[in-house]
């Protein structure tokens, strides 16, 4: 004879997988609770118009890190991201425009995910994850340059590098 308990326990995870069945749907336009989803194209803003990687000339970034992929895109949400690493050392410049509107004014988002940061040249913000944030109209960007992990000698290699971006899009935005 079952005990009343074993019933209830059973019941208990049915309702509980029934639930969960019940807020999965196939159809992409609604949500897990049933209501329309927004639209793609009104909740993720537009794709930029810059290619990261044509920001800068290979020759430009092996000087800095030596022999490199070439510079390949990395996914971003709307973003435009480019890496260029060295194979060998794992040296890398990253280069991320972000895309329209993430620097209403032409001023950056408080970033709480990155630490504190630290104020460098022309508006560039250094963050304790080595990424320098500097703003493109109004657009947030970054830029990492990693050759050196023990000290701040990157920063202006990264500056130089900004400032290079900064004037190649002066007028397209």
């Amino acid at each position: 004879m079952r005990s009343n308990r074993h019933g209830i326990l059973t019941g208990a995870t049915l309702l509980a997988l029934l639930g969960t069945v019940a807020g999965c749907s196939d159809d992409p336009k609604t949500t897990t609770a049933g209501q329309p989803a927004a639209s793609a194209a009104a909740s993720t803003p537009a794709s930029t118009d810059l290619d990261a990687c044509a920001l800068l000339d290979k020759t430009e970034v092996e000087a800095i890190i030596g022999a490199s992929n070439g510079g390949q895109p990395g996914a971003g949400v709307g973003d435009s991201l480019c890496v260029w690493e060295n194979p060998t050392d794992f040296h890398s410049v990253t280069v991320n425009i972000g895309v329209d509107g993430t620097a209403p004014k032409g001023k950056l988002p408080a970033d709480v995910l990155a630490g504190a940061a630290q104020k460098g040249p022309d508006g560039i913000r250094f963050a304790a994850d080595s990424t320098a944030n500097f703003v493109l109209a109004n657009r947030a960007c970054y830029l990492q340059v990693v050759t050196e992990t023990t000290d701040k000698a990157d920063r202006a290699t990264a500056a130089r590098l900004i400032a290079l971006i900064r004037t190649r899009t002066a007028g397209k935005l």
